[in-house]
C-alpha cells in the first residue's frame, strides 16, 4: 500500500485515509478543514473520485486512500504541489523528503538540462527519474503499484459563444461578481492584502475591493521612489480610497534576506525538485510584517494571471498563424521559454521532441495548444509557485484570477475578443474611465542599478559566469542576466548533468 508522507505548509485537513490542503467550492459551499472528510464520504473508485474533483473550484491537492487503491489530484493550476514514487510507494507533499525515502533516487540529465534553460522542469518529471509530480487538472490513482493518470481539465478553447458586445461586458460583470463573491465568502472578515503594480490585473482586483464594499483592505507596492508601477499603483489607490503603503526598495536590506533562513525556507519548500522558488515580494512582505502592518491572520491575495486567461500571449508565436505545425510550436516554445542557459543543437532537438509530447492530441488550433503549453508548464509550475512566499511567511492567500468562472468565460470568448486582452483591457478602462494611464516616461535606471541586482554575493555572480562556461552561453550581462543569478544557488545540480556525475 501506498504510504504518504504529509508535511503541507498550507492549512487542510489529514486523517488516517484522507489528506488535503486547500479549500474549494463545490455544492454551493465552501469546502475547507473537516468539511472535505464529509465531501469524500462514501467515495470508493477513481471514477467517482475524478467527478468530484472536476467539481470543486478552488485550491486544493488530495490524497484519498481507499479499497481500491490511492487517489491523487491538483487543482486546475496546480497551486499545492504532489508528487509520488514512480514505484507508487510513497506520495506526498514535498519531492525532496520523498527523495530519502526512495532508494533509487538518480538524477534525470535531460531534466536538469532543461531546469537551468527554463528555470523548471516541464512534463510529467522532476530532477529525480523516480519521482513524479501530479500535474494541473489531472487526477492519479496507484493500485498494487500500477499508475494510473487522468485529465479532468485541459486548458483548451471551446466553441466560442455569439453574442453583442454589450452582452459580453454584461456577462463579464456578471462573471465577476460571482468570482469576487467567492473570495470575501473565505476571507470571512480577515484584512486582504493585495500587492499593486500598474498592470490591468491589480488594477481589477483594486477596482472589484472597491465595488464590494469590503472594509479591511490593505494594499502595498514596492520598489524605487520613481518607479512607474508603484507611482501608478499609488495613484489607483488614493483614487479609490484604499489605503497603501509604499516599500523603499532601495532601503531594504535585499542581500541579508536573500542570505537568510527565510530563503531556505523558501526553497526548501519552494523548490520540490521542480522549479525556482520565485521570491520577488519576499523583501517588501518581510518588511511590513516586521513593521507590524499586517496581521498575522492577514488573507493575501494576487493578480496571477489575468494576463494569461485573457489572451495576452496570443501574439507571441511566429509567424503569427494558427496554420503552425506542431513543430513549429515547439521551436516557438523553445525561443521563447528556453532562455537563460539556452540549449544547444542537440538538446533543442530532444526537447522540441519532447514538448511536441506534451502537446494535447486535439483538433486545436496553434495558439491554443500554445496557450495548453504555457498554462501546465509555465504559469502553473512556475508563475503561481510564488504563493510558497506566502505560506512561508505563514499566510493563507486566494488567486481570484484562477477561479474556475473566471477561467471558463475566456475559455469560450471567441478570439477576436482575446487577441491584444480586448474585451479585458476595454471592461477594466470601463470601469474607472476617469483613471488615465500616460505612457512610462519616468527615469529608466541602468540594468545594474537595478535594485533586485544587490541581492547578490560575489559567490552568486561566480557561480554564474561558471554556469555560463559551461553551458557555452557566452554573452555580456544585461537586465536578464538576474536569471542566470537566480539559478546559481543551485549550481550544485549541475554536476548531475550527463557526463557529470549522472
Amino acid at each position: 500500500m501506498t504510504q504518504i508522507d504529509w508535511q503541507p505548509l498550507f492549512p487542510g485537513y489529514a486523517d488516517e485515509n484522507l489528506y488535503v490542503a486547500g479549500r474549494a467550492f463545490a455544492r454551493g459551499r465552501l469546502i475547507a478543514g473537516a468539511a472535505w472528510r464529509d465531501y469524500f464520504r462514501d467515495c470508493r473508485t477513481w471514477n467517482d473520485f475524478t467527478a468530484r474533483i472536476a467539481a470543486c473550484n478552488g485550491f486544493f491537492a488530495v490524497i484519498l486512500k481507499t479499497g481500491h487503491g490511492v487517489m491523487m489530484a491538483a487543482d486546475r493550476v496546480r497551486t499545492l504541489p504532489l508528487f509520488y514514487t514512480s514505484d507508487g510507494q510513497w506520495a506526498g507533499t514535498h519531492a525532496l523528503a520523498l527523495r530519502e525515502k526512495t532508494a533509487a533516487s538518480q538524477y534525470d540529465p535531460h531534466a536538469v538540462r532543461e531546469f537551468f534553460a527554463v528555470g523548471h522542469v516541464t512534463g510529467p518529471r522532476t530532477l529525480i527519474r523516480t519521482i513524479k509530480p501530479v500535474e494541473a487538472g489531472q487526477t492519479v490513482h496507484i493500485l498494487d503499484g500500477r499508475i494510473e493518470v487522468r485529465d479532468y481539465f485541459q486548458y483548451l478553447h471551446g466553441q466560442p459563444e455569439q453574442m453583442g458586445e454589450e452582452e459580453r461586458h454584461r456577462r463579464m460583470d456578471a462573471m465577476l461578481e460571482e468570482v469576487f463573491n467567492r473570495l470575501l465568502a473565505h476571507a470571512n472578515g480577515r484584512t486582504i492584502v493585495l500587492p499593486l503594480s500598474g498592470g490591468y490585473d491589480s488594477r481589477l482586483l483594486a477596482f472589484m475591493m472597491k465595488a464590494s464594499g469590503y472594509r479591511d483592505v490593505f494594499c502595498f507596492t514596492y520598489g524605487r521612489e520613481d518607479n512607474y508601477d508603484a507611482v501608478q499603483s499609488r495613484r489607483v489607490a488614493r483614487h479609490l480610497g484604499l489605503p497603501i503603503h509604499f516599500v523603499n526598495s532601495t532601503q531594504t536590506p535585499h542581500k541579508a534576506i536573500y542570505h537568510s533562513e527565510w530563503l531556505e525556507k523558501l526553497d526548501a519548500h519552494g523548490f520540490n525538485l521542480t522549479a525556482i522558488p520565485n521570491m520577488q515580494d519576499m523583501p517588501a512582505l518581510l518588511r511590513l510584517k516586521q513593521e507590524g502592518r499586517i496581521p498575522d491572520n492577514a488573507l493575501l491575495i494576487s493578480g496571477h494571471s489575468g494576463d494569461f486567461v485573457s489572451g495576452r500571449h496570443l501574439d507571441n508565436l511566429r509567424p503569427a498563424s494558427d496554420g503552425l505545425t506542431r513543430r513549429e510550436i515547439a521551436e516557438n516554445i523553445l525561443r521563447l521559454q528556453y532562455s537563460i542557459f539556452p540549449p544547444d543543437k542537440r538538446d533543442k532537438e530532444r526537447y522540441a521532441s519532447h514538448i511536441d509530447a506534451l502537446l494535447p492530441h486535439k483538433d486545436s488550433d496553434a495558439s491554443d495548444l500554445y496557450e495548453h503549453w504555457v498554462w501546465r508548464e509555465r504559469q502553473a509550475k512556475f508563475l503561481v509557485n510564488s504563493m510558497r512566499v506566502f505560506e512561508v511567511l505563514g499566510h493563507d492567500w486566494h488567486l481570484p484570477l484562477w477561479d474556475n468562472a473566471f477561467m471558463d468565460f475566456f475559455l469560450t470568448l471567441p478570439k477576436n475578443w482575446r487577441k491584444n486582452q480586448r474585451l479585458y483591457r476595454e471592461h477594466i478602462h470601463a470601469m474607472h474611465p476617469e483613471l488615465d494611464f500616460p505612457p512610462n516616461n519616468i527615469t529608466r535606471h541602468g540594468w545594474m542599478n537595478d535594485i533586485r541586482f544587490k541581492r547578490y554575493a560575489y559567490k552568486d555572480w561566480w557561480r554564474a559566469l561558471q554556469l555560463m562556461a559551461r553551458f557555452r552561453d557566452i554573452h555580456p550581462p544585461n537586465r536578464r542576466f538576474i536569471h542566470k543569478l537566480n539559478l546559481a544557488r543551485f549550481y550544485p545540480y549541475a554536476r548531475y548533468l550527463k557526463g557529470d556525475g549522472a
